[in-house]
C-alpha cells in the first residue's frame, strides 16, 4: 500500500458514507437494505472461494483452474477470469445471504460482516 493509497482512504470512506447517508434519507431503508446485502454476498463470496482454497483439496484447485469466461468492466477496472470455484463460492454466499434474510439472526449477521472484513483486510 503506497502512501497516496493511505492518504485516500479517509476520502473514499467519508464519501462511502455521505452516498449511504443520501441513500438512505432519499430512497429509503427498503430499497438500500437489499442493495448492501447484495454486496456482502459477493463480498463474501471472495473470503469462500479463499476458505475453500485454504482446505488444500485437489478438487478446489482443479475448479479454480477450469476458465468460464474472461470479464473486463473498463470503467470499474474489473479484469479477471471467472472460474467453476468463483461460481460455487457466489452461490454459496448468496444461499447465506438468502439464510440470513429469512432468520434475521444478528449471529448469523455477524459471521458475514466477519467473512466480509476478513475479504477486506
Amino acid at each position: 500500500m503506497t502512501k497516496e493509497d493511505v492518504m485516500q482512504f479517509p476520502l473514499y470512506a467519508g464519501g462511502t458514507l455521505c452516498v449511504l447517508y443520501g441513500l438512505i434519507k432519499y430512497l429509503g431503508k427498503e430499497v438500500v437494505n437489499p442493495l448492501l446485502l447484495s454486496y456482502m454476498a459477493v463480498g463474501g463470496s471472495v473470503s469462500i472461494k479463499s476458505l475453500l482454497l485454504s482446505t488444500g483439496a485437489t478438487l478446489m484447485e482443479d475448479l479454480d483452474a477450469k476458465v468460464l469466461f474472461h470479464l473486463k468492466i473498463g470503467f470499474m477496472e474489473i479484469d479477471t477470469d471467472i472460474t467453476v470455484l468463483d461460481i460455487i463460492s457466489l452461490l454459496i454466499s448468496f444461499a447465506m445471504v438468502g439464510f440470513y434474510i429469512l432468520t434475521k439472526s444478528w449471529i448469523y449477521n455477524n459471521i458475514l460482516a466477519s467473512l466480509l472484513s476478513v475479504n477486506a483486510v
